[in-house]
């Protein structure tokens, strides 16, 4: 869906609890990039790799991401980083936070802003 946007036609994309519902993120990444203006923004939630004793296995393997059994994709930290440097964007700030409660307990996850540079 993305696909058919016009290039640099967008001053934000947001996605707020969806990326859990997706593991690799480096094509829709890329397709953010493409379709901001110079200078807008990307923000989006993901649950944190590592948040969980289930995830420090993940976190000794240096995943990039991993399914967990609640059926929602946590990401790492340096997954984040690398996807957004290779598509070009500035983080603006990546903040540790509590992103939802499941079945009465915290998830926690990281809430992303990042730029697609100014012209």
């Amino acid at each position: 869906m993305m696909q058919g946007e016009s290039a640099s036609s967008y001053d934000v994309v947001f996605a707020a609890d969806v990326f859990v519902y997706l593991g690799k993120l480096d094509d829709l990444v890329n397709q953010a990039q493409r379709l901001l203006r110079p200078g807008a923004l990307f923000a989006f939630s993901v649950e944190s790799l590592g948040a969980s004793a289930d995830d420090a296995i993940a976190l000794a393997d240096r995943r990039d991401y991993q399914l967990n059994a609640t059926g929602r994709y946590a990401h790492s930290i340096a997954y984040l980083a690398r996807i957004a440097a290779l598509n070009g964007f500035d983080v603006l700030s990546t903040t540790d936070t509590q992103i939802r409660l499941d079945k009465g307990k915290p998830v926690q996850g990281y809430l992303a802003l990042w730029r697609r540079p100014p012209a």
